[in-house]
């Protein structure tokens, strides 16, 4: 009687230990097949942002090239009937000023559409293109735009482009929304990371109840396009924006 108790209680515990096992296994794949759908969801989100941007990009490419063909070579022409009738009345002041607006108007073309094709980028490089966007804003008189650079240049051209829009998206923000005077970029590279910080001293916003609108969106998407570290986007009212993110320079896939 006493070994049948015994030999009961040694089948229920192993039948119990068999469940348990059996159940563990069943947790575990099933933690396993989350794990693996939100990957694939995070993989998923990553890529479609990647060809948003990229089909962006190609857009901004394809506005930029055709304001440079189409709509500089119209004011050149213009410029050529302008300069033929200033020859036929030189104290024309009105002419003078037409004249005048046409330069500037060319100028303003030919920088705007170098600064929306990214394939310049690739072409020229990184800083010098950023210093003609620094340049095109600060000739505006609409904001002072300060660039600051510490190290070598090291970032490749996909990243680049993807900072170049980042900083064009907060420059634009900042000059249409904070009524800010400065804006202020420093580039600090190191042999494992790029830091980027970049500021204004306009009104601020609130983070927890402005609108989120596809200016802030965007800048976020690309950061996250960079597998960004320590990333640190504050505002606050009647202190500025600051944006605060470090670029990984080896790929992150």
């Amino acid at each position: 009687m006493f070994s049948l108790i015994i030999y009961s209680t040694l089948i229920v515990t192993v039948i119990a230990i068999a469940l348990l096992l059996v159940f563990n296994i069943a947790l575990k794949q099933k933690r396993n097949s989350l794990i693996e759908k939100q990957a694939a969801e995070l993989k998923f989100i990553s890529e479609l942002n990647k060809t948003k941007q990229e089909i962006q990009d190609q857009t901004l490419t394809y506005i930029g090239r055709e304001l440079h063909d189409n709509i500089g070579q119209l004011l050149t022409i213009s410029k050529i009937h302008s300069n033929a009738l200033i020859k036929y009345d030189a104290e024309n002041k009105k002419l003078i000023a037409l004249d005048e607006m046409l330069d500037k108007a060319i100028v303003e073309i030919k920088q705007l559409s170098k600064s929306l094709d990214s394939s310049r980028i690739a072409d020229f490089g990184f800083h010098k293109e950023l210093l003609l966007e620094v340049n095109r804003i600060n000739n505006t008189k609409a904001a002072k735009v300060n660039l600051q650079v510490a190290g070598r240049e090291n970032l490749d051209a996909g990243k680049a482009i993807i900072l170049y829009r980042i900083l064009q998206e907060f420059i634009s923000n900042a000059m249409k929304y904070s009524h800010c005077d400065t804006i202020h970029i420093s580039l600090t590279y190191s042999s494992e990371f790029l830091q980027v910080e970049v500021s204004d001293n306009g009104i601020g916003f609130d983070m927890n109840s402005v609108k989120r609108g596809s200016g802030l969106n965007n800048i976020q998407n690309r950061i996250t396009l960079l597998h960004a570290a320590d990333v640190q986007f504050t505002s606050q009212a009647n202190q500025g924006t600051w944006l605060l993110f470090k670029i990984p320079i080896n790929s992150i896939e």
